[in-house]
């Protein structure tokens, strides 16, 4: 726990530093659109992965990662200006729900 109180303190200077300003401006996302944008993007992730990572008829074929990635960065185009895209429901939920 200490080290990931220590890596997201490291990630906050990192990205004050790289955007030249203290001012970082929090997202204001409807929470309903984006509660439903990461359950979905979130179950394609996990249908995905299921279906070609974990499937034994896959057994020596790498082209499962392409699957996966391609719709990570499918759901990160699609969703990303509406819900951050986090796709992991307990960090959407966490985030959607602070004041």
């Amino acid at each position: 726990m200490g080290s990931q109180i220590l890596a997201r303190l490291i990630a906050a200077r990192v990205v004050i530093f790289l955007k030249l300003t203290t001012m970082i401006s929090t997202a204001s996302p409807n929470t309903v659109l984006a509660s439903l944008i990461e359950f979905f993007f979130a179950f394609a992730l996990v249908y995905v992965v299921l279906n070609t990572a974990t499937c034994e008829r896959n057994d020596g074929n790498s082209y499962y990662g392409l699957a996966i990635g391609f719709t990570i960065v499918v759901g990160v185009s699609a969703g990303s200006s509406i819900s951050g895209g986090v796709y992991n429901p307990a960090v959407a939920l966490r985030i959607s729900t602070m004041a």
